[in-house]
């Protein structure tokens, strides 16, 4: 039977390597056209959206705010977004390891149900935790994961499909014909 943790914790957490992986190309490829990694963290798709840096940490912010959820242990937001690549490395990796934390056993069996709180664009919103599970958090993390995505792309860094589903197509086993 599924649980609340495989629905989660896993997931969240190859979306987490993916942007990591995705940013490392970013980085890669800007050395190598001599794009400096301000200006590349700086971009946008359109100018009324989040720049790249945001669309990074709010991957790890709305991570750590699940494992919150769930656990019912705190996980701070990262409020400053003004980041240099090495900070989001570091947040990245942070956020990995808060995730690799989550035993199974943290994820009471039956906390599906548990009413959770949570404040979008200052107003308050409760919901079962499965609810925030499925209808905000892991949609939210691949918007966000396929935003990064877009922005690099759009610069020209030579990134594709696999790029972005490598990590989920880890648990996968190849038919050899």
């Amino acid at each position: 039977m599924t649980s609340l943790y495989d629905i989660s914790i896993p997931v969240l957490t190859n979306i987490v390597k993916t942007t990591l992986s995705v940013l490392q190309k970013g980085e890669a490829w800007a050395k190598e056209n001599n794009v400096k990694t301000s200006d590349l963290l700086a971009r946008r798709i359109y100018e009324d959206m989040f720049p790249l840096t945001i669309q990074v940490i709010i991957v790890a912010n709305v991570s750590k705010k699940t494992i919150e959820r769930l656990t019912g242990i705190p996980h701070p937001d990262i409020e400053d977004f003004n980041k240099t690549l090495e900070e989001l490395y570091a947040i990245l990796d942070q956020t990995l390891k808060e995730l690799a934390a989550v035993r199974r056993t943290d994820v009471v069996e039956g906390r599906e149900s548990v009413q959770v709180s949570c404040m979008f664009f200052g107003k308050e919103y409760k919901a079962t935790a499965l609810e925030y599970v499925q209808g905000y958090a892991i949609p939210t993390v691949y918007f966000h994961l396929s935003t990064t995505y877009a922005i690099l792309r759009g610069q020209g860094v030579p990134i594709g499909k696999w790029d972005y589903q490598t990590e989920f197509f880890k648990a996968f086993k190849l038919v050899q014909n």
